[in-house]
C-alpha cells in the first residue's frame, strides 16, 4: 500500500521580503514548486519518493490539510492534475507489486517517469562512476535487462537506446 500526499518545496518563499517590482510599488508574490511525497514500506522499513511534479503555486494559496490548492476556479485545473498524479503513483505502485518485489524508490521514480511519458521505455540513461584512482576515466554502467555493460572511457556521455550504446 502506498500513501501519496503533496507538499510544498518551500512554503516560507514570500514571508521573505519581497523587493517590489512593478511600477506601483506592489508586492509580488514568488510561486513555489510542488512535490510529490509517496511513503510505503518493505521488509526492512518505511521507504519514501519524494517526487517533482512541475507544477507551481502561490503559498497562500495551498492549503496544508487537504494538501491541495484552494478550491477556486482558478485553481480547479491545478487540482485535477494533482489528482490525476497521485492516480497514476498508485497504479504504477500496484502494477510494480504485482511482480512479486517492492520497488525502490529508484526503480518507483523510473517506471513513473514512463508512466506519466517523461522517459522513453526504450531509453535508459547510464549511472556513470568516477573510477577509484584515475580521474580522467569514467566507468559507464549501461544495461539491458539484467545484463550489465561496463565501459571504460574518457570523460563522455552515453545513452543506452534500443541494442547500441549513443554519445552524447
Amino acid at each position: 500500500m502506498v500513501n501519496v500526499s503533496f507538499n510544498l518545496r518551500d512554503r516560507n518563499v514570500n514571508k521573505k521580503e519581497i523587493e517590489p517590482t512593478t511600477p506601483n510599488k506592489a508586492k509580488v508574490l514568488k510561486e513555489t514548486p510542488i512535490v510529490m511525497m509517496a511513503n510505503y514500506s518493505n521488509s526492512q522499513g518505511k521507504l519514501r519518493l519524494k517526487y517533482p511534479t512541475r507544477l507551481k503555486i502561490v503559498p497562500k494559496d495551498w492549503k496544508t490539510t487537504k494538501k491541495r490548492a484552494k478550491a477556486t476556479n482558478e485553481y480547479r485545473s491545478l487540482n485535477k492534475q494533482l489528482d490525476e498524479l497521485e492516480a497514476a503513483a498508485k497504479r504504477v505502485f500496484r502494477d510494480l507489486q504485482s511482480e512479486g518485489t517492492i520497488p525502490t524508490p529508484n526503480d518507483y521514480r523510473e517506471a513513473l517517469d514512463i508512466a506519466l511519458g517523461r522517459k522513453n521505455k526504450e531509453e535508459k540513461k547510464i549511472e556513470t562512476l568516477k573510477e577509484s584512482n584515475d580521474s580522467n576515466k569514467l566507468r559507464i554502467l549501461g544495461y539491458k535487462g539484467s545484463e550489465i555493460i561496463p565501459v571504460l572511457t574518457e570523460s563522455i556521455s552515453y545513452v543506452y537506446t534500443q541494442n547500441s550504446i549513443t554519445y552524447i
